[in-house]
């Protein structure tokens, strides 16, 4: 069982790191623990979810590098 004091931390930090509101953070926690996954693992991958999010984010799948026709 996880404290009342390290449950707001995590959801505090869930909510920094997503940049989501408080209330959307505890809805996340929620499901996660719904599905029974440990919060505070969860909270140790969260940087590289955040991370990967911003990368998929950039992904344009319209450019094709194949098809360039100017050398770089």
């Amino acid at each position: 069982m996880i404290s009342f004091k390290k449950y707001t931390d995590i959801v505090g930090d869930i909510a920094k790191k997503l940049k989501v509101s408080k209330d959307k953070a505890v809805n996340a926690l929620i499901k996660a623990q719904e599905r029974g996954i440990n919060p505070l693992k969860w909270q140790q991958n969260l940087s590289l979810l955040t991370t990967f999010a911003a990368i998929v984010a950039e992904y344009d799948p319209t450019v094709d590098e194949r098809m360039m026709t100017d050398k770089q």
